[in-house]
C-alpha cells in the first residue's frame, strides 16, 4: 500500500507553501486539508494510547514478534517506491494489518506508527512533523481495522493463522488498507497543491501494491504461527523473501517504465517544435508529471568565456542573457560528474543555508558541451538523485534541440524578418492602392463637386442680396426691442420701490403690535396685584366674623352687662359679610379682566404673525421684481446686441456677394484641374497594383525558405 499516501499529502502542502514564502513574520494559517491530516493523526494516536492503557494487546506479549513487525515496517520506508510527480508507495501496510492481527489492535497500532515514524525521520529524512502525522494516519487505519476485526470474532496473536479465522482476517486486510486510502485522498482533494499529484496514476499503483502485499502479510502470519518442521521453516521463509523481493521488484520496474513513458511524450513534444522556444511551455507542463518545480531554465553554453547564457527561464531574477560561470556551484558539480546532480551534491558548507532544492542537467551533444537545464523548487531537500536520474533521460534530446535550435535559429529569424517586412510591404501596397483608387474616385468626385460649386456660388450672391434685406429688417426689430426693454426696466423699478416700502411700513405696524402686546402682559401683571388685595380683603373679612361669633359668646355670658359686646358683634357680622361680598366681587372683575387680556394677547399675536408674513412675501415680491429687473435690463443690452448684429451682417451679406460672383470662375478653373489629377490617379494606382504583386512573390519566397529550415532542422533530428 501506499503508505506514503497518507502521508505526502502534507508533504505536498508543505511543496505548494514553498512556492510563495509567506511575507514576513506573519503567522502561518492552516488550510482544510493540513487541519484534516492533523485531526484524523490526533485520533488515530490517541486511540492507540487509550487502547494501551486499556489492555488491547496479547498476554504475554510476544516481544519477538513485535520487534519482527517493527523491522519490516521500518525496512518499507527504506524500500518504499517513488512515483513519478513525487508519490511514493510501499508494503508497511502489510506489516502493519499482520502485527495488528499478531499483538492485538492497540499494540500493533502502536508498533507499526512508531516503525513508520522512525523510518521516515531516519531513513527518509523527512520533517518530524510529517512524519508524525503519516505515522498517526497508519495508526488510526489499523485502529479502526483493529476493533472491527475484534468485533467479527478476529483472533489475536497464534489464532489469526487458523483457518477458522480467514474470515475476519480477510476483513482486517480489506479494511486498514480502505480506511487509509480513504482518509489520504480525502485530504488530496482538499489539498491546494494536489496538482503534485496524479490520482489516477497513484491509485494504479496503491492498488498493486495493495494486492501484493495483503497475500505476502497473510503468508507472513501463516509462516510465524505456522506448525512447520525447522527444515521447512527456513524453505518457505526463503520462499517469502523470495516472493517478497520479486513483487518489489516487479513494482519499481514497472514505475520506473511509467516514468520513461512520460520522459518519452516530452522527449516528442521537444522535438516535435522547429524551435526550443516554442516547446519551452510543454516542457513545463509535462516535467511537473515527472517532478514538482517552482522555477525552470535553460541556459546555452559561450566557450569562449566559459560560462552559460540564459536563453529562457520561468523565474523573474533570471532573466534572459544573463551569464552563470560554469566551473563554480552546481554546475561545476555537474560538469565534474559528467550528468544530473541535485543540489545535495554541494558539500554541506555550500549547501546550509541553500535556499530550496535544484537539480542540474548538462546538456552534452557528442562529446561537446552545449548548454544547461536547471530546475528549481521552493522547498528545501525535495529532489534526491532518482529525480535527477529521471530527467538525466531527456538530456540526449533536449541538447540535440538546443544544438538544432542555435544552427536554425538565423536562418528562422531572417526568414521571419523577411516574412514581416514582406508583410509590412503588402500591407504598405495595400494601403496605397486603395489610397490611390480613394484619390481618383475624389478627383472625379471633385470635379463634378467643383461644377456644382460654380452654380451653387451664383446662387449663393442672389441669396446673399436677400440676406442683407432680411438683416436689415433685424436691426429694426432690434431697436424696438431695446427700446420697449428699456420702458419695462423703468417700470418694474418703480414696482420695485413701492413694494420696499410696504413692506417697511409693515415691519413696523408689526413692532406696534408686539409693544401693545408687551403692554397687556404688563396689565396681567397689575391683575395678579388686584388678586393679592381681593385674597387679603376675604382674610380680614373671615377675622371679623371670627371676632363677632368671640364678642357674641362674651355678651352671652355677660348677661345684662354684655348688651354693648353683642351690639359690637352685631356690627363687626355686618361689616364680615359685605367685606366679603366685595371680595367676591372683586374676584370676579379680576378674573373678567383677565380672560379679556388674555384674549387681546392672542389676538395682537395673530396679528403681528401673519403682518411679519406679509412682510416675508414682500421680501419675496421685491426680490422677484429685481429678477424682473435684471431680466428687462438683459431684453433692452440683446435688442441693441441684434440691432448691432443685424447691421455687421448686412454688411457681411454685401461683401459676400461681391466674392461669390468673383469665386464662380475660380470654381471654374479648379474643375478643369481636377480632371487632370483624376488621370494622374488613375496611373499611380496602375503603379501600386505592379509593387503589391512583387510583394507577393517575395513573401512567398519567405515561406519557403522558413519551411527549408524546418525541414533541415526535421531532418537532423532523424
Amino acid at each position: 500500500m501506499t503508505t506514503q499516501t497518507l502521508a505526502d499529502a502534507n508533504d505536498v502542502e508543505a511543496r505548494a507553501d514553498a512556492l510563495v514564502p509567506p511575507p514576513g513574520p506573519a503567522p502561518r494559517r492552516h488550510s482544510a486539508d493540513q487541519m484534516l491530516g492533523a485531526t484524523i493523526a490526533a485520533a488515530g494516536l490517541t486511540l492507540t494510547a487509550v487502547g494501551l492503557s486499556l489492555g488491547g494487546r496479547v498476554h504475554p506479549f510476544p516481544w519477538g514478534v513485535a520487534l519482527l513487525a517493527g523491522l519490516l515496517s521500518f525496512a518499507t520506508r527504506r524500500f518504499g517506491i517513488p512515483l513519478p510527480g513525487k508519490g511514493f508507495t510501499s508494503f508497511v501496510i502489510g506489516s502493519a494489518a499482520a502485527g495488528v492481527a499478531a499483538l492485538g489492535w492497540a499494540a500493533g497500532s502502536a508498533v507499526a506508527a512508531v516503525a513508520l515514524f522512525l523510518g521516515d525521520l531516519l531513513l527518509r529524512r523527512r520533517p518530524a512533523g510529517g512524519a508524525l502525522v503519516t505515522a498517526g494516519h497508519l495508526a488510526f487505519a489499523c485502529v479502526l481495522g483493529g476493533l472491527f476485526y475484534g468485533q467479527a470474532g478476529g483472533a489475536w496473536g497464534a489464532g489469526a493463522a487458523r483457518p477458522a479465522n480467514a474470515g475476519p482476517l480477510v476483513l482486517l486486510l480489506v479494511l486498514v488498507p480502505l480506511v487509509a486510502n480513504l482518509t489520504f485522498y480525502l485530504q488530496v482533494r482538499l489539498a491546494p497543491a494536489s496538482r503534485w499529484v496524479d490520482p489516477a496514476l497513484t491509485f494504479r499503483w496503491e492498488a498493486a501494491v495493495i494486492g501484493l502485499a495483503l497475500p505476502l502479510a497473510g503468508g507472513g502470519l501463516a509462516l510465524l504461527y505456522g506448525d512447520f518442521s525447522p527444515a521447512a521453516t527456513a524453505v518457505l521463509a526463503a520462499a517469502w523473501l523470495g516472493l517478497t523481493g520479486l513483487a518489489y521488484w516487479l513494482v519499481r520496474q514497472g514505475v520506473r517504465g511509467e516514468g520513461l513513458m512520460l520522459v518519452q511524450r516530452l522527449s516528442r513534444a521537444i522535438g516535435a517544435r522547429p524551435e526550443l522556444a516554442h516547446a519551452f511551455a510543454e516542457i513545463q507542463g509535462l516535467t511537473s508529471l515527472l517532478v514538482p518545480w517552482t522555477d525552470m531554465g535553460i541556459a546555452a553554453y559561450d566557450p569562449a568565456e566559459d560560462e552559460f547564457v540564459v536563453l529562457m527561464d520561468t523565474a523573474d531574477h533570471g532573466p534572459t542573457g544573463m551569464r552563470l560561470p560554469a566551473r563554480s556551484g552546481l554546475p561545476a558539480a555537474a560538469l565534474e560528474r559528467g550528468g544530473p546532480v541535485t543540489d545535495r551534491a554541494l558539500p554541506g558548507r555550500l549547501r546550509d543555508g541553500r535556499p530550496g532544492s535544484e537539480i542540474v542537467v548538462p546538456l552534452r551533444h557528442g562529446e561537446r558541451l552545449v548548454g544547461l537545464w536547471t530546475v528549481r523548487h521552493g522547498a528545501a531537500a525535495m529532489y534526491d538523485e532518482g529525480d535527477a536520474g529521471l530527467l538525466g533521460h531527456l538530456a540526449p534530446q533536449l541538447a540535440l534541440s538546443l544544438s538544432l535550435d542555435g544552427l536554425v535559429r538565423p536562418v528562422l529569424d531572417a526568414s521571419e524578418e523577411t516574412a514581416r517586412h514582406v508583410v509590412a510591404i503588402t500591407r504598405s501596397a495595400r494601403e496605397l492602392r486603395s489610397g490611390a483608387e480613394q484619390a481618383a474616385a475624389s478627383a472625379r468626385k471633385m470635379a463634378g463637386t467643383v461644377v456644382s460649386l460654380a452654380e451653387t456660388l451664383s446662387r449663393g450672391a442672389e441669396e446673399a442680396e436677400q440676406g442683407r434685406a432680411v438683416a436689415e429688417a433685424n436691426a429694426t426689430w432690434g431697436e424696438a426691442t431695446r427700446r420697449s426693454g428699456e420702458e419695462m426696466v423703468e417700470t418694474a423699478r418703480d414696482v420695485r420701490d413701492a413694494t420696499a416700502q410696504a413692506v417697511a411700513r409693515l415691519e413696523a405696524a408689526a413692532a406696534v403690535v408686539q409693544e401693545g402686546a408687551d403692554e397687556v402682559t404688563r396689565l396681567q401683571a397689575v391683575s395678579g396685584a388686584v388678586e393679592h388685595f381681593r385674597s387679603t380683603i376675604d382674610e380680614l373679612a373671615q377675622q371679623s366674623s371670627l371676632l363677632a361669633l368671640n364678642a357674641t359668646i362674651e355678651a352671652v355670658r355677660a348677661g345684662a352687662h354684655g348688651r354693648s359686646f353683642e351690639v359690637v358683634a352685631h356690627e363687626l357680622r355686618a361689616l364680615a359679610d359685605r367685606s366679603a361680598a366685595e371680595a367676591r366681587d372683586v374676584r370676579e372683575s379680576v378674573q373678567a379682566i383677565r380672560d379679556t387680556l388674555e384674549r387681546a394677547i392672542g389676538l395682537m399675536q395673530r396679528t403681528r404673525t401673519e403682518v411679519l408674513t406679509v412682510t416675508t412675501m414682500g421680501d419675496a415680491v421685491a426680490a422677484r421684481l429685481g429678477a424682473i429687473v435684471a431680466a428687462a435690463e438683459g431684453v433692452a443690452a440683446t435688442g441693441a446686441q441684434i440691432a448691432l448684429s443685424a447691421q455687421e451682417t448686412a454688411e457681411r451679406s454685401r461683401s459676400l456677394a461681391a466674392s461669390l460672383a468673383g469665386s464662380q470662375a475660380d470654381a471654374r478653373r479648379a474643375a478643369t484641374a481636377s480632371d487632370t489629377v483624376a488621370a494622374g490617379s488613375r496611373e499611380q494606382f496602375d503603379a501600386i497594383e505592379s509593387l503589391n504583386r512583387a510583394a507577393q512573390e517575395l513573401a512567398a519566397t519567405a515561406e519557403g525558405l522558413a519551411t527549408a529550415a524546418a525541414a533541415a532542422r526535421a531532418g537532423r533530428e532523424r
